[in-house]
């Protein structure tokens, strides 16, 4: 081949010209060079290659001594373990077992990998058509499918007999997992030309099958896929004369003999015809039934547009901040402890030690006489005895006061519920006011007061005792004035009048009779003097002194006794005012207010209060701005009056929220914050200058109220809640059992309001929890729960008659109309907002519509999950 290509170019060569010889010579020697420059890269790519070669070649052979190390060492572990540990024949059985899932599993996974990725080549015949094999035909499916599939009811046969004849057709259909009997009753139906409104489906042992139950549902488990249709059997064949006469001729020659036949038809009939329809029939004989039996579901959805999540939150929110609030101001218990041991040492009977007269209990007196000895002795050995358990855990703070209130002497103008009494029959004022109050100086006092020298006027010194025997007075030294040894200003002889007593914090007090103002005659002794135990002496001495002078008389309405303590250890002020009255009638009825009060500081648990109070506010003033403007703009676009919102119970609700925490608000932050933040008012307040009572008060008032705001809350979170149907439900019922039996109760409050006066004309003479209108309605209500009082004392025809007639009217007619009240709208409620609750859950897409932030929501069901099932159009839904 050279020697040709030789001999080819020097023919060439000879025949060229000097000029084409120099060029083919440079072509030449250019062609040289290239493949010399080419086959220089060559040897060079082969020298990379063959470098390359060579650490592959030692990589594998280092991964190979590597891997054969590995075996040899996994060997010996082996048999190590093998002849340490032998396993029994069942370990290895189950080892087996295991290693034969495993390769099985393997091997199926290794299978549908490499079914998938065959590439079947299309094979075709001499006519160029595709030919198949059967196993490119086969579908593989999982045993567990195969296994579902093999009990599912893939054919039915659905056999139809023409009216009148022995003609039987049958049908075979194919059905799948969710086909209905509906739908395969309208199929068989319109197959044969048939009604649907007309036939039913039932099973050979004749068993209608309903229209919603699913065809692999209809069949027990042996019984053939065989169902029967059949024509129903009519409830009433005869035509009926409203029916005849709507199918009369409207027009033309018989049109006036029809009139007039029907004319006649109708004069003939009285009342409701009997030949009429079932259905009016049924509703002029029973209407309830006949619209119980036809409601249906009605498809209520239109409150949850109203409902948002945002709103849930926020009224969570404020429950979860009450609740704390709550518990923080009133931690659990610690009040009652508080309380409860300052009123135990008050209030509990004791043995005197230096006289040995015995006190009765607080709760327990009923004289005047028992009254002196817990003033004198009681309120002595606690209040001013630094070894008494009441000063033990408390501190006492200010002064102690002991006041008393009477009326003007008798006169016949008092008489005024007789008039022609005799004049001079003189009668005592009953209530204390104002008008019948007692306001002038008591002089014999004011003399034995200041100036003792007078034994016949004095006969009672700092240094008198009683004897323990008969009680009778024992006189020691004579003092010369009643000044000093803890004493503040005490003019027992004075009437105070309520203007100067208000300066100091009282006010007015509700007791058991009436209430009192803080006026009165008063004497007042210092719980800081530092000789206590001269204090102790002195106001022994002046309750002898004062009890001596009659200083409680026939006249008096009213004893109160009032101090104020500081428990350090529960950080509470106790506010104490014990009363006892003296109605006209010669007894003593006790009863005492012991309060507690904690002025709020910014720190500790104050301070918690204060952070959840100012996010209380923020979700309060959304209430009262944005979501009042929600619900009232919801109830609009739904075609109804603002009113319906702002008076329904919603609204309401709103509304006391928003004016339930203002008010705590004020009264913790302006009152109990920023005023008892000032130093001068705490130096006041520990000084005896300025009394608890009406703040204690008020702080009880206001604490009460955080409960009352938890339920309302509660109640508005409720509301939104109706989004779960169960909840609707039970929601809508309430709801209207309430306006259906709100006349019904109407008529029941006169009813109720006249067993209460029975009471109080039968019972209210003789007991107390009837004494009043109040009490009796008070009474007559817990005896409606089921606590009553023993109040039937006697068996008389009247306490029969009252306990038939109030068994009759409260729980055979009141609260059994309202069950039944109940339970109907329940039925009626279940049936037309949600006969099938399940039919109302939500899918994905309706929570995310509904939870997201629109932004989120468009981010979500477009970029997320934009192939979501949205469910039904609203077209479909109406379908």
């Amino acid at each position: 081949m050279a020697v040709a290509d030789s001999e080819a170019m020097a023919q060439d060569l000879e025949s060229l010209d000097i000029t084409a010889c120099k060029d083919r010579i440079l072509q030449l020697q250019a062609e040289r060079e290239r493949r010399k420059e080419f086959t220089e890269r060559l040897q060079e790519k082969l020298k990379a290659l063959n470098n390359e070669l060579a650490a592959r070649k030692e990589e594998a052979d280092r991964s190979h001594k590597e891997l054969q190390h590995e075996q040899d060492k996994n060997k010996k572990g082996i048999k190590g373990y093998d002849m340490d540990n032998e396993p029994s024949d069942q370990m290895r059985l189950l080892g087996d077992t295991k290693r034969e899932e495993q390769i099985d599993k393997v091997r199926r996974l290794i299978e549908e990998q490499l079914q998938e990725k065959i590439q079947v080549r299309a094979q075709r015949n001499e006519l160029g058509i595709r030919t198949y094999d059967e196993t490119e035909l086969m579908i593989e499916k999982p045993e567990a499918e195969q296994a579902r599939e093999a009990t599912n009811i893939d054919t039915v046969l659905v056999t139809w007999t023409m009216p009148n004849s022995d003609n039987h057709y049958n049908l075979s259909y194919r059905i799948d997992r969710y086909t209905t009997s509906r739908k395969l009753r309208e199929d068989a139906c319109l197959y044969w030309n048939l009604s649907e409104v007309e036939y039913i489906l039932k099973t050979l042992d004749n068993s209608k099958v309903h229209d919603e139950l699913t065809i692999q549902n209809s069949f027990r488990k042996e019984e053939d896929a065989h169902l029967i249709l059949q024509q129903k059997t009519p409830k009433n064949t005869v035509v009926f004369e409203k029916e005849q006469t709507a199918i009369w001729p409207k027009a033309g020659k018989h049109f006036k003999r029809v009139a007039q036949k029907s004319n006649a038809t109708m004069e003939d009939k009285s009342g409701a015809s009997a030949q009429g329809e079932f259905h009016e029939l049924m509703q002029q004989a029973v209407p309830g039934l006949y619209a119980f039996m036809t409601q249906r579901d009605r498809n209520v959805t239109g409150h949850l547009a109203t409902i948002k999540l945002r709103h849930i939150c926020l009224y969570l929110l404020l429950l979860i901040f009450s609740m704390g609030s709550f518990f923080c101001i009133r931690p659990p218990s610690a009040e009652y402890y508080a309380r409860y041991g300052v009123y135990s040492s008050m209030t509990k009977s004791r043995l005197d030690s230096e006289t040995g007269i015995v006190v009765p209990d607080f709760t327990q007196i009923q004289s005047v006489e028992e009254m002196w000895r817990w003033l004198t002795y009681t309120v002595s050995s606690e209040l001013l005895t630094n070894t008494s358990s009441l000063r033990s855990y408390n501190y006492a703070m200010g002064q102690l006061e002991v006041r008393m209130q009477q009326v003007r002497a008798p006169s016949h103008a008092f008489c005024e519920t007789n008039p022609s009494l005799p004049q001079d029959i003189l009668c005592f004022a009953q209530r204390y006011d104002s008008t019948t109050a007692e306001r002038g100086d008591i002089v014999p006092l004011q003399l034995g007061w200041l100036d003792c020298t007078n034994v016949s006027v004095c006969e009672v010194g700092v240094n008198n005792s009683i004897n323990s025997t008969n009680g009778s007075l024992v006189t020691g030294n004579i003092s010369l004035a009643r000044v000093g040894a803890g004493r503040l200003d005490s003019q027992p002889w004075r009437f105070r009048t309520e203007e100067q007593q208000e300066a100091s914090g009282m006010g007015t007090e509700s007791a058991h009779y009436q209430s009192y103002d803080s006026s009165g005659y008063a004497v007042n002794y210092n719980l800081q003097y530092p000789l206590l135990n001269e204090t102790y002496q002195a106001f022994r001495s002046d309750m002898q002194f004062l009890r001596m002078m009659n200083w409680v008389t026939r006249q008096t309405r009213m004893i109160s006794v009032h101090f104020t303590l500081f428990n350090g250890n529960h950080d509470y002020w106790i506010s104490n005012l014990y009363r006892l009255e003296f109605p006209a009638n010669g007894i003593v009825k006790p009863s005492s207010d012991v309060d507690l009060f904690r002025p709020l500081e910014f720190a500790g648990s104050g301070r918690d209060i204060f952070t959840l109070d100012i996010c209380r506010l923020a979700i309060v003033l959304y209430i009262a701005t944005f979501l009042v403007y929600s619900e009232i703009t919801n109830v609009r676009a739904a075609g109804q009056n603002a009113r319906q919102y702002l008076l329904g119970p919603s609204g309401l609700a709103d509304f006391g929220i928003v004016a339930i925490f203002v008010y705590i608000i004020i009264v913790r932050v302006i009152l109990f914050g920023q005023f008892y933040g000032s130093k001068d008012r705490r130096v006041d307040v520990v000084a005896g200058k300025f009394s608890l009572t009406a703040d204690s008060y008020l702080y009880k008032q206001h604490t009460m109220l955080e409960p009352v705001l938890l339920a309302l809350t509660m109640f508005r979170l409720l509301s939104f809640l109706r989004i779960n149907r169960h909840i609707f439900i039970i929601w809508t019922t309430v709801k209207d059992a309430l306006r259906s039996y709100i006349m019904f109760f109407m008529l029941f409050v006169p009813i109720l309001v006249g067993f209460v006066c029975l009471a109080n004309a039968a019972w209210g003479f003789e007991r107390e929890e009837y004494s009043s209108f109040s009490a009796s309605l008070t009474s007559t209500l817990l005896d409606l729960y089921g606590m009553s009082f023993p109040v039937y004392t006697r068996l008389n025809p009247f306490t029969l008659f009252f306990s038939f007639l109030f068994f009759v009217a409260t729980k055979l007619v009141f609260i059994n109309s309202w069950v039944a009240v109940l339970v109907e709208v329940y039925q009626r409620t279940r049936v037309s907002c949600g006969f099938k609750p399940r039919s109302y859950d939500w899918k994905e897409y309706q929570y995310a519509n509904w939870c997201l932030w629109w932004p989120f929501r468009k981010i979500y069901l477009s970029k997320i999950r934009p192939k979501i099932d949205k469910g039904p159009t609203k077209h479909e839904e109406e379908d």
